[in-house]
Formats: C-alpha cells, sequence, structure tokens
C-alpha cells in the first residue's frame, strides 16, 4: 500500500520531488508498486531519484518503470539548478569514472557483464590475460572504497561483489563502444557459468546439495543472462550445455515453467546441427524437458520425449541418463494406471542403479514401487518400499528425494497412529522442503499440517498454517496446491462448524478442478464432492447431497486404490440415518470402516462408530449404542482427536439419551467395555452388529432406495 511504502525514505524522497514538479501527483495505492520498484532500480540513490522523479511530469510511474534501463535511465535529466556533471547521471558517473586508475577502468567495465555480482574468481576470469589476480583484488578493494561496488555474504567461505544498477548501466554501454571487446566478455562470462552448471549437477543430488542449490540461486541472473544471450548469439553449444545441467535445479526449486521456456527455444538451435544434435547436451536437455512436463496433461508428449531420450540415452551408453528415463517413464505409467508396466520400468531401472550401489537412483525407484502399492492397496508393500527410500535418500544426501518421502510416510503415520506423531514427520518433510527452497511444497506441508491440527482440533493453528500456504500461493502460484488449500480451509470450516464458509471454500475448489483435465483432478473432484456432500447434509439439503455423493462414488469406485470411498460411504450412511432407513444406514458405516482399515487408516474410524452409535439410539438399541460411544472414545483418546465441533451437538444428544435409557451402573460398564476394545475387538463388533443387515453395496442400495425416496 501507499503507506507502506512511504515508510521507506527513497520512496518519501520520489514523491517529495515528484510534487515538486506536479503539485497534484502523490503515491497512492495504485502507483505504489510502481513507485517502489522505481526506486529499488535506482539503487535508492538520492541524485537518480530526484532525476527520475522530475519526469513524472511526462510519464506516470508505471511507464517509468518500462523505460528504466540504458541509455534512457543514463540520461534522464531533470535538474537545472546544478552543475552539469550532475544534470544526468551518466555525466555523474562518468565523472566518478574519469577519477579512476586505467586497472580500475577495465574492472568497471567488466564486470558491468554480472547480474547480480560476480565472486572474486569469476573477476579474476574476466581479466585473465590482461590485469593479474593481485591487481583484480586491489582494483576491487579500490572499487569498494569508492562506493563504485559493494560487497554481499555469498554462499558460505565466499564474499560476492555487485555493482550498483545505474552503474552496471554505465560500465556495459561503455563496454559496448567496443565490440569486439564485448563479444570477448559475453563469451567469457558465457563459458564461466557453463561450467559452474555443468560442475552443479551431480552436487544437486549428492549431500553438498543445499550449497550448490545457493551457489546456483545466488547466480540466477548471470545464469539467465548466459542463457539469453547464447540463445541470441546462435551459442547452439552453449544453450544446450545451460539447459542440460540445470533442469534438475529448475525441477526441485519448483521452476518448471521457466525451465520449459529456455529449452523451449534451445532445442531448434541444434536442428540444423547433426553433431550437436547427436550430442549428450542434446538427450540431457530432452530427458529434461519430459521432466519439467510433470504436470502436462498431454502425457502423450511426455511419453514420446522419454522415449527418445531412452533411445538416444542407449546408442550413447549412458547409464544414469537410461535409469533416469526409464524412472520417468515408470512414473507416467503409473499416473496413467497402467501399474504392471510401470514397475517392470521400475525393475529395469534398479537393475542398473544396484550394480553401482547409486542410493539416488534406487530411492526414486523404490519411492515409485510404493507408489504402485498404495494404488493397489498392498498396504505392507508401500510401506517397506518408502521406509527403503527415505534409507537411501539420506544416504544420497538429496532432500528433494526425502521430502516428499517422509511427507508420505507422515501422512501414514498420521492416519494409522494419530495425528500428533504425523505431524512430527510431515514437519521434518516441510523443513526439508524449506532447506530447498521450493517453495510451492513449502505451502503444500503447510496446507497438510493445517489437516493434521483440524483432526486435533486446534482450528486455529488449522487455520491460521493454510492461510499462511495460500499467500506463499500468492506468489508461487500452482493451481493444484491452490485446489488443495481451498479444501482444506473448506474442512476446517466444516469441523469447526461454519458451514457458509465451507460450502464457499469447497464450491470454490470444485470450480477450480473442474478446469483440469489430468486424471489426478477427477480423484480430486469426488473426494471434494463427499465433503461438500456432508455440508449439505448438516443444512438439510439431502437431494442436493444425494447428488453429490452419486457424482462422488462414480469417479472413485474405479480405481483400484478405494480408501476415499470411506467418506463417500460415511455420508451415504449419514443420509439413510436421516431417512430412518437404519439397516442400510449400518452398512454404510460398516463399509467406510472396512475400506479404511483396508488402507490401515484409522483416523475416520471413530466417526464412523459414533454414526453407528446415532444409528442404534434411533433403533432403540441403548446398549450397543453405549458401548459403540465408549469405543469411540477410546480410539480418539489414544490417537489424540476429539470430536469435531459440528459433530458436538448431535454427539452429546445421542450420550444422554443412551444415559436417560440405561441404568447409571449399566451406561457405566458397557461404555467401559467399549472404551476397553482394541481395534479389532472394536472391528469384529461392528460387523456382528451390521451381519444381520446382509452385505449390499452402499452404492446399490444408494440406486435401490436412497435416490426414489428423495424423489430424483
Amino acid at each position: 500500500t501507499a503507506a507502506d511504502a512511504l515508510h521507506y525514505s527513497a520512496v518519501a524522497l520520489f514523491a517529495e520531488r515528484a510534487e515538486a514538479v506536479q503539485s497534484d501527483f502523490a503515491v497512492d495505492d495504485d502507483n505504489a508498486a510502481a513507485v517502489a520498484e522505481l526506486c529499488r532500480r535506482l539503487d535508492g540513490l538520492p541524485l537518480a531519484i530526484e532525476l527520475v522523479a522530475a519526469r513524472v511530469k511526462l510519464l506516470s510511474p508505471a511507464e517509468l518503470v518500462r523505460r528504466l534501463h540504458g541509455p534512457w535511465l543514463l540520461s534522464t535529466d531533470g535538474l537545472r539548478d546544478v552543475s552539469e556533471r550532475q544534470r544526468t547521471l551518466r555525466g555523474a558517473i562518468n565523472w566518478s569514472y574519469e577519477l579512476l586508475t586505467p586497472a580500475e577502468q577495465m574492472l568497471l567495465v567488466r564486470l558491468a557483464v554480472f547480474v547480480g555480482g560476480c565472486t572474486l574468481a569469476a573477476a579474476e576470469r574476466m581479466c585473465e590475460g590482461v590485469l593479474s589476480p593481485a591487481q583484480v583484488f586491489a582494483s576491487i578493494t579500490s572499487l569498494l572504497d569508492k562506493n563504485l561496488l559493494h560487497r554481499e555474504a555469498g554462499v558460505p567461505g565466499e564474499t560476492r561483489y555487485v555493482m550498483l544498477e545505474t552503474v552496471r548501466e554505465y560500465g556495459m554501454e561503455r563496454l559496448a563502444q567496443s565490440a569486439e571487446q564485448q563479444q570477448l566478455m559475453l563469451q567469457r562470462h558465457t563459458a564461466f557459468f557453463v561450467h559452474l552448471a555443468e560442475r552443479s549437477a551431480s552436487h544437486l543430488r549428492a549431500q553438498e546439495q543445499l550449497e550448490w542449490i545457493d551457489r546456483l540461486t545466488m547466480e540466477q541472473g548471470n545464469l539467465r543472462s548466459a542463457l539469453a544471450k547464447s540463445l541470441q548469439q546462435g551459442w547452439g553449444e552453449m544453450v544446450l550445455r545451460l539447459t542440460s545441467a540445470l533442469f534438475y535445479y529448475w525441477h526441485i526449486r519448483g521452476f518448471e515453467a521457466e525451465g520449459r521456456e529456455w529449452i523451449r527455444r534451445a532445442l531448434p538451435l541444434a536442428e540444423n546441427n547433426p553433431p550437436l544434435h547427436q550430442s549428450s547436451w542434446y538427450t540431457r536437455t530432452l530427458l529434461g524437458d519430459a521432466v519439467l512436463r510433470i504436470w502436462d496433461a498431454d502425457s502423450a508428449a511426455r511419453h514420446a520425449l522419454l522415449n527418445q531420450a531412452l533411445s538416444r540415452f542407449e546408442q550413447q551408453h549412458d547409464d544414469w541418463g537410461i535409469g533416469y528415463s526409464l524412472q520417468n517413464l515408470a512414473r507416467l505409467a503409473y499416473e496413467q494406471g497402467d501399474y504392471a508396466s510401470a514397475r517392470t520400468l521400475c525393475e529395469r531401472s534398479l537393475a542398473i542403479w544396484q550394480p553401482v550401489s547409486d542410493a539416488w537412483g534406487m530411492s526414486i525407484a523404490h519411492r515409485t514401487l510404493a507408489l504402485i502399492a498404495y494404488q493397489q492397496a498392498d498396504w505392507q508393500t508401500w510401506r517397506l518400499h518408502l521406509q527403503a527410500a527415505a534409507v537411501l535418500a539420506r544416504t544420497a544426501g538429496d532432500r528433494w528425494l526425502l521430502a516428499p518421502t517422509l511427507q508420505y510416510l507422515g501422512l501414514d503415520v498420521w492416519q494409522r497412529d494419530g495425528p500428533a506423531l504425523g505431524r512430527v514427520v510431515v514437519e521434518e518433510s516441510l523443513a526439508a522442503f524449506r532447506e530447498i527452497g521450493n517453495q510451492v511444497m513449502v505451502a503444500a506441508l503447510m496446507n497438510k499440517l493445517g489437516e493434521i491440527a483440524r483432526d486435533q482440533g486446534d482450528y486455529c493453528f488449522a487455520q491460521t498454517s493454510c492461510v499462511r500456504a495460500r499467500e506463499i500461493l500468492r506468489v508461487w502460484p500452482d493451481d493444484w496446491e491452490i485446489a488443495w488449500n481451498l479444501y482444506c480451509l473448506g474442512s476446517i470450516a466444516f469441523r469447526s462448524g461454519d458451514l457458509t464458509d465451507a460450502r464457499r471454500r469447497l464450491e470454490e475448489c470444485l470450480v477450480s478442478l473442474r478446469t483440469h483435465e489430468h486424471d489426478a483432478y477427477r480423484w480430486f473432484e469426488g473426494f471434494v464432492l463427499a465433503h461438500l456432500a456432508c455440508v449439505n447434509i448438516h443444512e438439510g439439503q439431502l437431494m442436493q447431497a444425494t447428488k453429490e455423493l452419486e457424482c462422488s462414488w462414480e469417479l472413485l469406485a474405479p480405481r483400484q486404490e478405494t480408501v476415499d470411498l470411506s467418506l463417500t460411504a460415511f455420508g451415504l450412511g449419514e443420509l439413510f440415518r436421516l431417512q430412518s432407513q437404519l439397516p442400510q444406514a449400518m452398512i454404510c458405516f460398516r463399509f467406510s470402516i472396512a475400506k479404511l482399515l483396508e488402507a490401515k487408516r484409522v483416523v475416520g474410524i471413530a466417526d464412523c462408530l459414533e454414526g453407528m452409535a446415532k444409528t442404534a439410539a434411533m433403533q432403540e438399541q441403548s446398549r450397543h449404542s453405549a458401548r459403540l460411544l465408549g469405543a469411540a472414545d477410546g480410539l480418539r483418546q489414544r490417537l489424540g482427536t476429539p470430536v469435531p465441533q459440528i459433530e458436538l451437538a448431535d454427539y452429546e444428544r445421542c450420550l444422554s439419551a443412551a444415559r436417560r435409557q440405561l441404568d447409571r451402573a449399566i451406561f457405566d460398564e458397557l461404555w467401559a467395555q467399549g472404551h476397553a476394545m482394541t481395534l479389532p475387538d472394536v472391528v469384529a463388533y461392528t460387523f456382528e452388529l451390521t451381519a444381520p443387515f446382509g452385505d449390499q453395496s452402499p452404492w446399490a442400495m444408494l440406486v435401490a432406495s436412497m435416490i426414489p425416496n428423495l424423489g430424483l
């Protein structure tokens, strides 16, 4: 806002000087961002700010931002009552430049090619052959003393030297006076950062990963400049060496869109260059293109790229490339539901990684095998592969492999052993993503922490965590995580009893999901519809809830992994109960428990037990109701999952009814019996209660009974 911006002295100075030349000018909420950007680009220099502010009588702040570069910046002239050398930035900087020694002048001009600063080693490389390392060091010291450079901390053990943007523009203008010298400096700059990128490639998958992520992040301006100049000059080898080395960095940092754009522009440079077209750089860039298309709905294009890369890697005898291509093909087959092919491809990749004890490659394969097992409801295999993937990721040192593996393990622990234990593992995953700097995944894990806190009944923390995730996603947008954030906020609002906000969030989530074609969004849609149906049930909108549960079932049932049908079945149980179709309600709650148990998910079973207790109370089976309520309470205490706020009133009514209808001693005894039940005892008891009602499918009951009764 304007108020926030005006707290900064540079913005306040701009406002003062602009008002002096145009009396009706003011920094407001509409132009505050542009004014702040102007001041940032001008390095906060008072002279530069005064010169540019004088131009507001001709151009708006937004227009000034668009023009603020190169010759226009340096020739900005707005002050008439000062010396000639102060009327333009060029004049002011030129005066300082003329006072430098020849070595200092040469260094300043050569350092202008760096975007965002450089290290001492990079400065020495630019001056190789004309200045000795001692001369470079002495000249840097002098430029620091004259405030033409400033020092910043780099990666541990390194110092960076950064030039003010206004000085850098002057240096580039000076460099351009000699086309030959300019070309030489650009080539040296590009070669230096090609070498840096290639050195980083293996380190990004090893224990020193964080140091190299930091180094590449600090050099992003230089790397982008090297890529842009290579494309502009047609240096095909240089640009492909950069893209082949950097694609994994773009992937783990969440910069897929940027990486794909560089690759899209790079690949055509090899079309009329047979040696380059057959090079390993081109092949690895193809692989990078496929890796960065992870959320692309066009799976056919991704499949074609991976097969092309695999064929080339086999011709080039590149085992790493073969293994990673196979692994990405396995992941694609998994996403398409072809689990047999996915497993075969994983096993082929393991045959490459295992003989050379490549922990990195083996970790990827085990994680994919875990996901396949999950989809096939093979829970023991799922956990074994996840545990192996985590151990191997720690051995390799790649936090990008470790963090999602911990995420999956944390979600498993949360659902199996309770939110408190799951939260510890998820927080470790969040810490790893924060170390990497992948902000989208940081937001994803903050969403998960919100869900965990929701199950713990800590709605304030849950809301805060998801709102913070939302703030991150405004800066780092990701369609899937934005939709998941809406779902999380909706589910938190529902459990806390705010039905209006729950409906708004969940409906907005559905609108977002339906704009995407990827099959994963259809699963997500079925999941959210079940939640929205629960909102409608609580608001008495039973016809609408039925339609949503019907659609949810149709979207989720065809999948091999059907644990998410547990919520749909629970919603159907509530519908049947409210329609006094009590045997059907019992069967639905039992079905929901069965689906949760198949996945070894314990969180959620207490909801079903309480649903069965309410149903038993309606059947005037108070003894069963009391025992079920005791069993649910025992489970909730062991897991640390209190009764949701939205269910509390119904729960208290059911509990009070059972106490009224039974002698106190009998109630206490039945409650204690239920409370002491182990999970297998609880399951056996629920199946015993529902045995007389048969084993009908909730879906069959919905079609045969519920829809006609609701007049649909």
